[in-house]
């Protein structure tokens, strides 16, 4: 239907070079007059012929040319594109107001996938893909051995498995990286460090405690790092001789000095021995350990027994605990200088541990041998931890990813489909197929820019959510960061765009594949596009509900596992129970000094108001964590057992039940003959049947054999861990001998009246009296490290559990407008069959086929449901990966939510009266 003649009369008032422009605004005048007419309720035909006939009159049509004139000569210089664009999106956002419902579900959907996309591939990015904030970092090389047995040596770091059965690690010998230091023909440069993991850092008065890093003198003329301010170590500085001094990270000058530059020269303590402070790293490096560490301080290898007293760790030459990277020298590849390294690495195990040379190299040899790896990230081992984790949440957040995406496009196809009368008017009025594309692609541009922002805001939350997720999987808090950089950025816009176009673009299409005339026929929803956009929008509801059902099981899965983990019996009580550890050999405590400041403590401790009982011991309990020794029981037989010295008051304080015999006494001590206590499991597998009182286990060999008697037995539970079977369990006095379970950092346990925060307050001033350069750490309740012994679950469960809540919320949406749309398309029908005497029950019994699409998303994601559980079925506890009752849990609560998405807009279409249907046909 083209425009009244009447217009070319005025628009020809403005000259041929804006004449066609003013057309266009007329006619897109003409379009909104006519849209708003039939939401106030006019039939599509009589709105626009009332349209045409407000236009008609003269004087509208003169006042309108001339305002739309104007304004058009005014903007003649700009870019007529530019103005259009502008306009569709004017237009866009009115559109977006006027169905509030609509848009805010549509980009709540688009910012949940978007967020979850930005958020997975920042932290996969900072995890597994940045690479150390260096110059050159692909130059640098990480030394590991690998051998097939153990050497006997001691070693502290991480060990891991080969494919070939054998072992490999990543710390060195101080002489074995002194001899690599003396060949550097193939390497400009070869550099050690060790992490240090508790450090008491006195700064201002006050004890800090916080993670550090022993460094050579080479560290960072090796890594070419710059300093913020000052300067860092060099090799004059890593002597005996030199004076003590110390770099500062960059975070941590920040929070403890507010990047003061006058902190250069200052000396903070170090467990109590003075360092001067140097100099500050640059801002964004943390060393060059495991991802997600960043210690506070670096200091010099060669001071390391200043800071700590008891340890000869540089002069033992079977005490192996340095990590070790190097610099290729430019045109040296890796091969060429492992041909030149491997073999200072035998020599100096040959050496070092007195073992005879394996002339011929063989592959059966036993001794390590060097590997060199990329450097490019430093330590590896715990990335390896954290893929299989983040792979899980990967898939968690990709499936609400999808299901976000499938519900935005049953949306924006439900939205389209409805305003296929608006379509046809603009079509019929002379309007391009080209334009009508363009301008229902700048509405889905709109919604997908506003979900886009949204969703990089979202992304932090779920950022730092993968993050918590990760610190429970390696047990300690990892340090990211999290703000989105250029990538993430680029990502947010490149996914808000790729989804404006893919889901705005193919409903357009879509409908203009179909007659104008046919959309402006009373019974043309009935037929074409409507019937293929209801497949297609059934199709897209299945796959949400099978995505949906997956996340329900998993997360099912895990409230069962949890379930479980809480049932478990630990055997004591931890209600009203605060605990606290401290380290005293930081402070150069040991022997009698260390016993006697426990007892100090636990004395403070206990006279304060509200403490009812205290004790203390090695070992924190459902930590997994502790000393294991396979003690002996007779000459064929040993148990390995897991061995802790305790306060005499610890069975009484935590309130585990004694079953025979008497408990540890005040009086077992050093002078006295020694005495254990063992659980259950320790008494059944030692001696079977027998009674376990006064027998005898004894530990270590020659003259460091000690014999201790059975003089109590105690209840089993699970108070190593909660993952585990009880395990045989040996307590002794530390009264009689703290060598055998190492005492150094004691867990201190206080049952009270009553928690409060004023309490716990109070327990930092009672140990500050004793000692006050002594740092607490870990002080929370017991009821809280029972809790955190399931964190990894927990925090499963918290992402699975939100993402099953998303899921479900817009599964029922998206369910809820296909069905609401199939309903309008059969109105008519409905109408009819009520007046032929169809029942409001017959009517809702036969909506319920649209049950259809929910019973093959059902029956789909049981199946893959059953796959995605295979992959986790190591992170469950107490249930297997295929569980009955969790199955047809998450399938009922899917079926349910089907039925009452269907009930309402049945219910809905069935409340029409029949006479107005029939009056409309």
């Amino acid at each position: 239907m083209s425009p009244p003649p009447i217009w070319r009369r005025y628009l020809r008032l403005f000259g041929p070079d804006v004449g066609a422009d003013v057309d266009d605004e007329l006619q897109f005048h003409l379009e909104m007059r006519t849209e708003e007419l039939i939401e106030e309720g006019w039939p599509p035909e009589a709105a626009l012929q009332e349209a045409i006939r407000l236009f008609g009159n003269v004087r509208e049509i003169s006042d309108e040319c001339c305002r739309l004139g104007k304004r058009r000569l005014r903007a003649k210089r700009r870019s007529s594109l530019a103005g259009e664009i502008r306009r569709d999106a004017g237009f866009a956002l009115r559109m977006a107001m006027k169905r509030p419902v609509h848009s805010v579900v549509v980009v709540a959907s688009l910012a949940l996938g978007i967020g979850v996309n930005i958020a997975i591939f920042n932290v996969a990015k900072r995890v597994l893909v940045d690479q150390l904030p260096v110059a050159n970092p692909e130059e640098l090389v990480l030394f590991e051995w690998f051998a097939e047995d153990w050497q006997g040596f001691s070693l502290n770091g991480t060990i891991r498995d080969t494919d070939s059965g054998g072992i490999s690690s990543t710390s060195f010998s101080y002489s074995g990286f002194r001899r690599f230091s003396e060949h550097q023909n193939v390497l400009s440069s070869v550099f050690a460090f060790a992490p240090v993991s508790r450090i008491n850092i006195g700064v201002g008065g006050r004890a800090v405690l916080g993670e550090g890093q022993l460094i050579s003198g080479t560290y960072f003329s090796g890594l070419r790092v710059t300093p913020a301010i000052g300067r860092l170590i060099g090799p004059a500085d890593d002597s005996a001789d030199s004076e003590p001094v110390v770099v500062l990270s960059h975070k941590f000058w920040s929070r403890q000095f507010g990047v003061d530059p006058s902190v250069i020269g200052r000396s903070i303590n170090l467990n109590g021995r003075p360092f001067t402070v140097v100099g500050v790293t640059p801002k964004g490096f943390h060393g060059t350990l495991q991802v997600g560490t960043s210690p506070a301080v670096h200091l010099p290898l060669a001071h390391v027994r200043k800071v700590f007293r008891r340890k000869r760790v540089l002069e033992s030459t079977d005490h192996w605990f340095l990590r070790v990277m190097g610099r290729l020298e430019p045109g040296v590849d890796i091969d060429a200088a492992h041909a030149v390294l491997a073999p200072l690495l035998i020599r100096t195990v040959e050496e070092d541990l007195d073992l005879e040379p394996n002339p011929d190299g063989s592959a059966s040899d036993p001794r390590p041998r060097l590997k060199l790896l990329s450097g490019a990230q430093a330590l590896d081992e715990r990335r390896e931890e954290i893929v299989g984790p983040l792979v899980a949440a990967v898939g968690v957040t990709v499936l609400v990813l999808l299901i976000a995406c499938a519900n935005a496009a049953t949306l924006l196809l439900a939205g389209t489909v409805a305003r296929r009368r608006e379509i046809a008017i603009r079509l019929s009025l002379g309007a391009g197929r080209a334009r009508i594309i363009r301008q229902l692609l700048t509405e889905t541009l709109v919604l997908a820019a506003a979900g886009g922002a949204l969703g990089l805001i979202l992304s932090l939350w779920v950022s730092r959510g993968l993050v918590i997720l990760m610190s429970s999987v390696v047990g300690s808090q990892m340090v990211l960061d999290l703000r989105p950089d250029l990538g993430a950025l680029g990502i947010a816009t490149v996914v808000s765009v790729l989804t404006g176009v893919v889901f705005g673009i193919a409903p357009a299409v879509r409908m203009l594949s179909v007659q104008p005339a046919q959309n402006l026929q009373d019974g043309g929803d009935r037929e074409g596009l409507s019937g293929s956009s209801l497949r297609l929008g059934k199709a897209l509801v299945a796959g949400q509900v099978a995505l949906s059902l997956v996340l329900l099981v998993l997360a099912g899965l895990f409230v069962r596992t949890v379930g479980r983990l809480v049932s478990v019996d630990t055997g004591f009580s931890a209600d009203d129970v605060l605990m606290f550890r401290i380290d005293p050999t930081l402070n150069g405590y040991e022997g009698e000094g260390l016993a006697r400041l426990c007892d100090e403590i636990n004395d403070a401790v206990g006279a304060l108001p509200g403490a009812e009982e205290t004790t203390f011991s090695t070992f924190s309990l459902v930590s997994g964590s502790g000393a294991w020794e396979r003690l002996s029981v007779s000459e064929e037989k040993k148990v390995g057992t897991f061995v802790g010295a305790v306060d005499p008051d610890f069975l009484k304080t935590m309130q585990i039940r004694l079953l025979e015999g008497r408990d540890l006494h005040p009086d077992d001590r050093a002078d006295t003959p020694l005495v254990a206590i063992v659980n259950q499991t320790f008494a059944r597998e030692a001696f079977e049947n027998e009674s376990a009182l006064g027998r005898e286990f004894s530990s270590g060999q020659g003259e460091e054999r000690r014999v201790f008697r059975i003089v109590g037995v105690f209840r089993d539970g699970n108070r190593v861990s909660l993952h585990r079977d009880p395990e045989a369990t040996a307590y002794i006095s530390y009264r009689q001998t703290a060598d055998l379970a190492g005492l150094g950092t004691a867990t201190f346990y206080v049952r009270t009246a009553g928690l409060t925060p004023t309490f716990a307050e109070s327990v930092r001033e009672a140990v500050s009296a004793v000692d006050r350069d002594l740092p607490i750490f870990e002080m929370k309740p017991l009821s809280e490290q029972v809790s955190g012994a399931m964190a990894l679950e927990r925090n499963f469960l918290a992402l699975s559990g939100v993402g099953a809540a998303f899921a479900l919320v817009l599964a029922c949406v998206g369910l809820y407008g296909t069905v609401s749309y199939s309903f309008s398309r059969r109105i008519r029908e409905i109408g009819i069959r009520m007046t032929l005497g169809a029942s409001e029950r017959g009517i809702l019994r036969s909506a319920y086929r649209e049950l259809d699409m929910v019973v093959v998303g059902v029956v789909v994601g049981l199946g893959v449901a059953l796959l995605a559980a295979r992959g986790i079925e190591s992170l469950l506890f107490g249930i297997d990966s295929f569980d009955p009752l969790t199955l047809a849990m998450a399938a009922v609560v899917m079926l349910g939510v089907g039925v009452l998405a269907v009930f309402f807009p049945a219910r809905r279409a069935t409340q029409v009266d029949p006479v107005e249907v029939l009056r409309a046909e």
